[in-house]
């Protein structure tokens, strides 16, 4: 995953700042490349700009880059095609699978819309978002392609079911406090009828699953599915993965990894990315500037690291049954808190309220631990 440069002049603001705030204000994308794989245009019959209501399911897509960007994707599939959106402030922390109803104003392109906030939107339906399934078994199919260009093969089948099974898996033990584990298989090498200068998500995942079926592979087994390819320029993304989804989909551009693949299984169990605040030249405030990725004691952020608590807190792994606890701090006073990472189901962290998100209304808060 990418290295970005450093943004916080102190530990100890990123202790405070990364690991709650930076990660509850999201992530702002990055401008980056388009890839090949555009929406489907949908001609809409109504004037250019005006107020327009789509209904349909919704597909969030991040695109992470080996050059510390990452742009995060809203597509919208609907009866009539798929549509674009395009937020002016930040975008909702929707998952893939979610069913919508949003209005919006229609783009110079036909397939984009330009929404103003989630204000304008009505979840129909979450059922298999897959928000709910990040606790237990995630049967994991890692479907290893190759194109009829470029027929090389980075890694064995062997290799990377050992890799799900085995390091990755226990990274997500340990972090869960054993809520979630992954059972993975290989299946592949298979060469499918798509050529490398093509970065066509979708057909890279329908050649593959085709493939794998043909070869008598059952994938309704599986809740998570990985594609794996030789290292092409045509995707200038190191990963791309869902955000929830059940199946969940990730593509894995020619490095397949314990940071990259365990950070896009982040994406598949519906984390962004852990975020961290400059703050060096201004005071603390929206003033500040999100680095991306930019907390560093965090796989979603920036290292191989247990996922900080607000991101745990999320999962269920954090202050639920059978879990750790969270000290929620409500008045001045000396607290104690465990060593994060250390086994043990006393309190791991502490929760302070810092205040409301104007956009939303919610209560935003701090996140202390100990590493």
């Amino acid at each position: 995953m990418p290295h970005p440069r450093p943004a916080l002049s102190a530990r100890g603001l990123a202790a405070l700042a990364g690991l709650g705030l930076a990660v509850a204000l999201g992530a702002r994308p990055t401008p980056a490349q388009a890839q090949t794989d555009p929406p489907t245009p949908v001609v809409l019959a109504t004037p250019q700009a005006a107020v327009v209501t789509a209904e349909g399911r919704l597909e969030v897509l991040i695109e992470d880059y080996p050059d510390h960007g990452h742009r995060t994707r809203h597509i919208l599939h609907t009866r009539r095609g798929a549509v674009e959106l395009e937020f002016r402030d930040r975008a909702p922390a929707w998952a893939s699978g979610q069913v919508l109803r949003i209005s919006g104003r229609r783009g110079a392109d036909a397939s984009v819309m330009e929404i103003d906030g989630d204000g304008s939107a009505q979840i129909l339906s979450s059922t298999g978002s897959g928000l709910a399934d990040a606790q237990g078994e995630q049967r994991v199919a890692v479907i290893l392609v190759n194109f009829q260009d470029d027929t090389t093969q980075p890694i064995t089948p062997t290799a990377a079911q050992n890799l799900v099974n085995g390091d990755i898996d226990a990274y997500y033990r340990e972090n869960s406090s054993g809520l979630t584990w992954l059972k993975g298989q290989a299946f592949g090498w298979y060469t499918i009828p798509v050529s490398k200068a093509n970065c066509n998500r979708t057909v890279i995942a329908d050649e593959a699953e085709q493939a794998a079926i043909r070869a008598g592979a059952r994938l309704g087994d599986f809740n998570r599915r990985i594609y794996v390819f030789p290292k092409t320029s045509a995707c200038s993304w190191a990963g791309l993965a869902t955000v929830g989804g059940n199946p969940s989909q990730i593509w894995i551009n020619g490095v397949f990894d314990l940071r990259i693949v365990a950070h896009e299984l982040g994406h598949n169990l519906g984390l962004l990315h852990s975020d961290g605040l400059d703050c060096d030249r201004t005071p603390l405030g929206d003033s500040c500037q999100v680095i991306s990725y930019a907390d560093y004691a965090d796989l979603m952020g920036n290292t191989v690291a247990h996922l900080n608590p607000f991101q745990k807190e999320r999962l269920g792994w954090l202050n639920g049954p059978g879990t750790p606890g969270l000290t929620t701090v409500t008045a001045t006073g000396r607290y104690l808190i465990e060593a994060y990472a250390a086994p043990g189901l006393g309190s791991k962290a502490l929760k302070i309220r810092a205040g409301t998100d104007p956009r939303t209304g919610k209560p935003t808060h701090y996140y202390v631990d100990y590493r």
